[in-house]
């Protein structure tokens, strides 16, 4: 990709402001809010549905979805999708069954409750060391995918980008606590909107209109959303990604520290029901914008594809190559694109950022 056509000079302001108003967010609520641990943790349990549930979404809109989906939508079709009603169907359960349970014992680390169900502090402190290394992975392999585009879209090595990163992350996460992690994301989520909306917006236009992509798609077979299938030797089904759907998200509900934190976080069940409600709402939209740009990806290279022609060397690459390549004409809209990927990574490592510090304190004492 050539850096000189795609990144400019509005597009360093735009991907540097969304770093700076991330920090500056959570300097702020550090220096406003009173630093008892109650408040540091869990918000004083007093923190609004909406921007919890925001901030819930933004979990899932992390650097590996906005680029992993639209390359598999562009390289299999939308069978990927039917996961949303998978995810779907595990929020109402987690609301109905799950919820009232964790809400009632006011938990602060989701490894309280191994102790009060096995009656095992030993047990407790294996759970957290696997916690921790499952979240030291998924950090470091979620901030380093990121920068990689970063690195190759400006003259930012890969350890100068993650040096960067991990400062902003730590001074916001670390000094503001989850009511910081909570507003940040709200920033976040907004940003990663706007870039995935004006993605599909220009695109579309640039294939024609909307009516136009979905007829290209669709004559390449991408719009392919219900194979029946139930051999397991086929790579998606409706059934195999229903469950995937499903599962994953009914893990993330009930046994995941930066998910059950935030929840928990809001004044009565009743507020912390309308926060699954409102992410339920949230993450189907989002999930179309992603898989909306595969299809668009698809519609501008039917019949040039780029891999094919050696101009990138993975499918993952597919979503970046088209915001530089189609889409650089547009002022700030690579910067844009970027600063969509890094807020993602950055919402990785906030949340457990504050919520690995809950349950290393806790967990230890």
């Amino acid at each position: 990709m050539d850096n000189e056509k795609g990144f400019s000079v509005v597009d360093n302001c735009v991907f540097a402001g969304m770093l700076i108003i991330s920090a500056v967010i959570g300097l702020y609520i550090s220096c406003k809010g009173s630093k008892s641990p109650e408040e540091f943790l869990m918000g004083n349990r007093s923190l609004k549905p909406l921007p919890v549930s925001l901030s819930l979404i933004t979990s899932y809109i992390h650097a590996v979805a906005t680029i992993g989906l639209p390359a598999e939508v562009y390289a299999n079709g939308l069978q990927i999708s039917t996961i949303t009603l998978g995810c779907s169907l595990a929020i109402i359960f987690s609301s109905y069954f799950l919820l009232p349970v964790l809400y009632s014992l006011k938990l602060t680390s989701i490894n309280e409750y191994i102790e009060l169900r096995f009656k095992s502090k030993r047990l407790r402190f294996v759970i957290f060391l696997l916690s921790m290394a499952k979240s030291l992975a998924a950090n470091g392999i979620g901030l380093y995918a990121p920068t990689i585009a970063l690195s190759s879209f400006t003259n930012l090595s890969t350890l100068n980008s993650i040096f960067i990163l991990g400062i902003i992350c730590t001074l916001y996460s670390s000094f503001g606590g989850i009511k910081a992690v909570i507003w940040t994301d709200v920033f976040q989520f907004s940003v990663i909107m706007i870039g995935l909306i004006t993605i599909v917006g220009v695109g579309c236009a640039q294939n024609g209109g909307l009516i136009e992509t979905l007829h290209t798609a669709s004559k390449g077979g991408r719009l392919e959303m219900f194979n029946m299938s139930l051999s397991p030797f086929v790579r998606h089904t409706f059934f195999n990604t229903l469950a995937l759907g499903f599962l994953y998200q009914l893990s993330n509900y009930s046994s995941e520290q930066i998910n059950v934190q935030r929840i928990c976080a809001v004044k009565s069940v009743k507020n912390a029901r309308r926060v699954l409600k409102y992410n339920n709402y949230g993450k189907f939209f989002a999930y179309v914008l992603t898989f909306s740009c595969g299809l668009v990806a698809y519609s501008t290279y039917a019949g040039c594809d780029p891999m094919t022609l050696g101009l990138i060397k993975k499918k993952d690459q597919i979503l970046p190559y088209f915001v530089i390549d189609k889409l650089s004409f547009v002022p700030g809209l690579p910067g844009l694109f970027i600063a969509t990927i890094i807020g993602g990574a950055l919402r990785g490592m906030e949340i457990d950022a504050v919520c690995s510090s809950v349950t290393l304190v806790l967990d230890l004492t």
